[in-house]
C-alpha cells in the first residue's frame, strides 16, 4: 500500500503541551498530541473499547482512553498499563519549514 501524507499544518497550530486533537483524515480517525518530545500521531480509536482517545489525556509521551484508562506509548503505541488490548497504530509526522505533514 502506498502511503500517502496530508499536511496537517492549520490543525495543529494552536495545540499547546499535553494537548491532543482528533481529526479523520481520508476516513481514518487520527489524534494528533504534542508531548515533551513534539508532535505524535496515532489511531483515534483505543484498542481495548474503541474510544477516542483525543478525549482522554495526554500525559509524558503517552495518552490515555477516557472510558478505561488504558495508557499508550505514543512513540511505540505500546500498551504501558491499563486492560490488555492490542498496540495502538503510530503514524509519522514530518516537520519542515514550519509545516507539518502526516503520513498514512
Amino acid at each position: 500500500m502506498n502511503m500517502v501524507e496530508v499536511e496537517v499544518t492549520d490543525q495543529v497550530r494552536g495545540l499547546g503541551l499535553e494537548e491532543s486533537v482528533g481529526l479523520v483524515i481520508q476516513g481514518q480517525p487520527v489524534v494528533i498530541c504534542r508531548t515533551d518530545a513534539g508532535l505524535r500521531a496515532a489511531a483515534d480509536r483505543c484498542t481495548h473499547a474503541d474510544a477516542r482517545l483525543s478525549e482522554g489525556y495526554v500525559i509524558d509521551d503517552s495518552i490515555e482512553c477516557p472510558l478505561h484508562q488504558a495508557r499508550y506509548d505514543l512513540a511505540t503505541g505500546a500498551l504501558i498499563e491499563g486492560p490488555s488490548c492490542p498496540a495502538l497504530t503510530i503514524y509519522r509526522l514530518r516537520e519542515a519549514d514550519d509545516r507539518v505533514w502526516l503520513e498514512l
